[in-house]
């Protein structure tokens, strides 16, 4: 009753499109702990389901360095691997993945190999330029040395999706987030 609650069904139908689970403000260990176990939930009563692919879910996973990681240290131990199996297994059931992250390193190789299409932002890092290179195999070089200047509000698209890796403006949003990078010049140097 609480999943289908959780999940805004009525039977078999949608009551609800979106659900947002805002774990912002909650530390590493208590993000990894709620999303491991919602997660799984809803993939076992998705697969346990009697009719399957009847209501697909799109799990939208933000920051996903903090708890699909390649960390063996995690405290909740080998909880994140359901994310392994639902990118693995999820599409019989209906259930999908969107991986976003900062970090691409830090990710979990498995999960990010079972992806179709990636959607990158500027990426300087060497680690994770070499990681998005070991996981797409049909990635070309000069793609990826375009990586580290794709300018801001930018960014490359390549896999199935599209025929050629393409890159793209990202609409401005509306309203805008409190993302915005702290401008130094103008902040550290001030008249008294």
């Amino acid at each position: 009753d609480y999943l289908q609650k959780f999940l805004g069904l009525e039977k078999t139908t949608k009551k609800s499109q979106l659900v947002v689970i805002d774990l912002n403000c909650a530390n590493d260990e208590t993000v990894e702990v709620i999303s491991c176990v919602l997660s799984r939930m809803i993939f076992e009563k998705l697969r346990n389901s009697k009719n399957r692919n009847t209501y697909p879910i799109n799990l939208v996973l933000e920051e996903a360095h903090r708890y699909i990681s390649t960390d063996t240290g995690k405290v909740f131990g080998d909880a994140n691997k359901i994310f392994e199996r639902i990118a693995k297994e999820g599409r019989k059931y209906g259930m999908f993945l969107l991986v976003s992250s900062q970090r691409p390193s830090e990710l979990s190789k498995t999960v990010l190999s079972q992806c179709s299409n990636f959607i990158v932002h500027r990426i300087q890092n060497p680690e994770d330029l070499s990681h998005i290179r070991q996981i797409t195999p049909h990635i070309s070089e000069t793609i990826l040395r375009r990586m580290p200047s794709i300018p801001t509000q930018n960014a490359l698209i390549f896999g199935h999706a599209v025929n050629l890796p393409t890159t793209f403006k990202v609409n401005e949003a509306d309203p805008t987030p409190k993302s915005d990078n702290n401008k130094i010049s103008e902040n550290w140097f001030k008249e008294t």
